[in-house]
């Protein structure tokens, strides 16, 4: 009987293998029940460990059914990170995965003759970083399959940024000092970039001041905060934002008095760690009129885009005057639009397909209850009564939950 049952799974397996007959239409004639977007295969990065350029993350599933087999595809930034290796955790698994070149796809199949077990790790995957901090994570396209039906997929925000205070930027005055802290998170260690490793600093220059958070499974992350130089500046800023407009970031800024400006530089960054000047845009020079600047960004990165305004003078100097960050996915990828970032007593989420949203703050706790909003419907959160400094939006759909962090200044 038990051999029996194994060729029945056997062949269901290499079902998904064929084009001929779909696995979907052979599990329903087969009596197992349908699956829904409420069943999931788990990428559990809560769970990761990392050892140097290592990271590595169990997979579970959750489902209400009998689960025989598991596949998913995913495609992911090679210039952040490579496969590695797969760790089978439950010997009653049999298991193949395989990178094609071709087309950049990780695939993953499996099966078993016995019900796959639930919310328990069922086995491992490990992936090389090209850098030591999670920020260099990276996955997208990545569709999953429960008994041969397509299901839902869920990764999991496994460390969150760790949240200065106060939040910047910041003017530092010459004599004068800045207390930083960061908003510690037990079980974490933390260490800026002056070398410090206690949770607050003292600092009594300007400059860009980081601090990198690592949990006690070794994987890491950083914020930075921007610390000018509070002599007055050649330019006085109205305001610096990014917005999402027609796949595009919009970068718009305005002045309200410009002393020997030559010109402003926008720079991005991935990881508010590594940046890039993609655009620079001529000031006004002397003016004490009203200017208002745009710039498109025509080509954003998928995820988190950090942005940066620099001015410089016609003598050579330099200032930086403010920084935002924006979460952007394609509109081909159901994008969701998060604005204004930073924001003061609202914030603004647009939604291109259904979408259940919550505000968490910055230690985790959560603000609000759950949100749902329609697709293609605005939702916004009344923040007035909220504190300056950051907070999380978490985000979840059929396809994913996702963590993207805001600023209220």
């Amino acid at each position: 009987m038990k051999t029996r049952i194994f060729v029945f799974f056997l062949f269901s397996f290499l079902l998904l293998c064929t084009d001929k007959l779909s696995a979907q239409s052979y599990f329903i004639t087969s009596s197992v029940s349908a699956i829904t977007a409420a069943d999931t295969v788990v990428f559990d990065l809560s769970g990761a460990t990392c050892s140097g350029n290592e990271i590595e993350f169990p997979v579970y599933i959750n489902s209400d059914d009998a689960i025989y087999a598991i596949d998913f595809a995913m495609k992911f930034d090679l210039t952040k990170i490579n496969y590695d290796s797969l760790t089978i955790l439950k010997p009653y698994l049999n298991c193949s995965i395989s990178y094609n070149n071709s087309d950049s796809t990780l695939r993953f199949s499996s099966f078993s003759g016995i019900p796959i077990e639930n919310n328990i790790p069922l086995f491992n995957i490990r992936f090389s970083k090209m850098a030591s901090s999670v920020d260099s994570i990276g996955f997208s396209d990545v569709s999953s399959y429960l008994n041969g039906d397509s299901c839902s997929n869920v990764t999991h925000e496994y460390i969150a940024r760790p949240a200065l205070i106060p939040a910047g930027p910041l003017n530092i005055y010459p004599g004068d000092s800045i207390s930083l802290s960061v908003n510690a998170i037990t079980g974490y260690s933390y260490e800026w970039s002056t070398g410090d490793t206690t949770t607050t600093i003292l600092i009594a220059d300007d400059g860009i001041y980081e601090v990198t958070a690592t949990n006690s499974s070794g994987c890491s992350i950083s914020s930075f905060i921007i610390i000018n130089n509070g002599i007055p500046l050649p330019v006085e800023l109205s305001y610096f934002k990014a917005d999402i407009k027609n796949e595009n970031v919009v970068l718009e800024w305005a002045t309200f008095s410009e002393d020997n400006n030559d010109y402003f530089t926008i720079e991005r960054s991935a990881d508010g760690k590594n940046w890039i000047s993609f655009n620079e845009t001529t000031g006004a020079g002397n003016s004490n009129e009203f200017n208002r600047y745009l710039c498109i960004d025509k080509n954003p990165l998928h995820g988190e885009n950090y942005y940066r305004l620099k001015q410089t003078d016609f003598n050579g100097e330099t200032n930086y005057l403010a920084s935002d960050v924006i979460f952007y996915t394609s509109k081909t990828d159901d994008a969701i639009e998060i604005y204004p970032n930073p924001f003061t007593d609202i914030l603004q989420i647009a939604a291109h397909h259904d979408l259940v949203v919550q505000l968490f703050d910055g230690r985790g706790m959560p603000l609000t209850e759950e949100v749902k909003i329609l697709q293609e419907s605005n939702y916004s959160f009344s923040t007035q009564h909220l504190e300056n400094g950051i907070y999380f939006l978490k985000i979840k759909d059929k396809n994913q939950v996702i963590t993207v962090k805001v600023c209220r200044f």
